[in-house]
């Protein structure tokens, strides 16, 4: 017997880059502590490659899950570019992911917005002064 379903596995994807003076971190799926790891080591290069402050823009929309044990990571990571992070944008994502995200920017004492649409976190006339 001949069978018709097709099984397409979820594919969990972190992706960190750049765009101007923003460094956009995208989820889609769980975010695993190897993710961060990797992603955080991105987010310190990418800080450094850019002259003066910088825009941290957390593109939640997709993500599904995350390993606690990877906020260590992204505390550590802001801890140290604190200086230069000067705003975390959150997009959507779960309430808990928005929670997180505020907490480690409390911790790390970056301020943090959420906006509902990526466009809106990329668009340069909607950008809040980053003081140098």
């Amino acid at each position: 017997m001949k069978s018709t379903a097709v099984v397409i596995p979820l594919t969990d994807r972190t992706h960190v880059y750049r765009q101007g003076r923003k460094i956009i971190f995208s989820v889609v799926g769980q975010h695993t502590t190897d993710a961060a790891r990797d992603a955080t080591d991105q987010l310190r290069q990418l800080v450094d490659d850019i002259r003066g402050p910088v825009e941290f823009v957390a593109d939640l929309r997709e993500i599904t899950g995350f390993t606690i044990d990877g906020r260590v990571f992204w505390q550590d990571a802001f801890r140290e570019t604190r200086g230069r992070i000067r705003m975390i944008t959150v997009v959507k994502g779960t309430a808990l992911a928005r929670m997180t995200a505020s907490a480690v920017g409390l911790y790390a004492g970056i301020k943090v917005r959420s906006l509902d649409t990526i466009e809106e976190a990329l668009d340069p006339r909607l950008d809040p002064p980053l003081e140098s």
